[in-house]
């Protein structure tokens, strides 16, 4: 777990440069233009042409010579995908098919996050459809409970689902991805840009395909979790009685 963390620490690092080239290449985070840059500059736009334009703007898509350290050729292979209109590169239409399996796995079983200190959640629909979600301390104490407005799990599937009402490439966000792991185990740093300046960056680890390991270090409820899909009835049914 620590070897992961200062594994995440480094990616962070690579976050903050990131986030300095964006502000002096003057990429403003409400920008309608879907783009996804991982931190070597290798980038993605809503399309994987650069003759695309978003409200009569050429579509910003720098560094497409340049290929990423931490990707094979084969994850840099660009494609275009009609159905993952988002995606500019191999290793990102990977990170997005694994993101939306897991996330409708959520939404089907529920799960359990465990943290560090020992505090756990329950997360899972509500009588009325919604995910929703209930802590607990590392005593066994409930915290709270309330209904999720946006699961931090299916972030991805949100960008997806949004990047297909709006193929046009008119988004209110753009995301940034960068590949961690090879193998089995699949590690991506999701940076994401929702209609403010805040970058938020998470790291998901995927074990044979399974969502095993979720943190988002700015987010105390996804500091470090580990993430076990299914639940029982009884936490079915204290989910089922969560208030939307």
């Amino acid at each position: 777990m620590f070897g992961k963390f200062g594994g995440y620490l480094a990616a962070g690092t690579g976050v903050m440069g990131l986030v300095l080239g964006l502000v002096l290449g003057g990429v403003w985070a409400g920008s309608s233009t879907v783009n996804a840059k991982p931190s070597a500059s290798a980038s993605a736009s809503s399309s994987p042409t650069e003759s695309s334009t978003v409200e009569g703007n050429p579509a910003d898509i720098p560094g497409d010579d340049e290929v990423l350290d931490s990707a094979t050729a084969a994850e840099m292979k660009l494609v275009n995908d009609p159905k993952f209109p988002q995606v500019r590169y191999q290793f990102q239409l990977d990170f997005f098919k694994l993101a939306i399996a897991n996330c409708e796995n959520l939404e089907k079983n529920g799960a359990v996050l465990t943290f560090l200190d020992g505090r756990t959640a329950i997360l899972g629909k509500n009588k009325e459809g919604a995910v929703a979600r209930i802590n607990y301390d590392s005593s066994g104490k409930e915290e709270n409970r309330y209904v999720v407005l946006e699961e931090v799990i299916c972030m991805p599937k949100y960008f997806h689902d949004e990047a297909l009402r709006k193929s046009s490439g008119n988004l209110r966000s753009f995301y940034h991805l960068d590949p961690m792991g090879d193998g089995e185990t699949k590690q991506y740093a999701w940076h994401q840009h929702v209609n403010s300046a805040e970058l938020s960056t998470v790291y998901f680890t995927f074990e044979g395909g399974v969502l095993n390991d979720i943190t988002d270090y700015d987010a105390e409820y996804y500091y470090d979790a580990d993430v076990a899909f299914g639940l029982t009835k009884a936490q079915k049914a204290l989910l089922q009685d969560v208030e939307s």
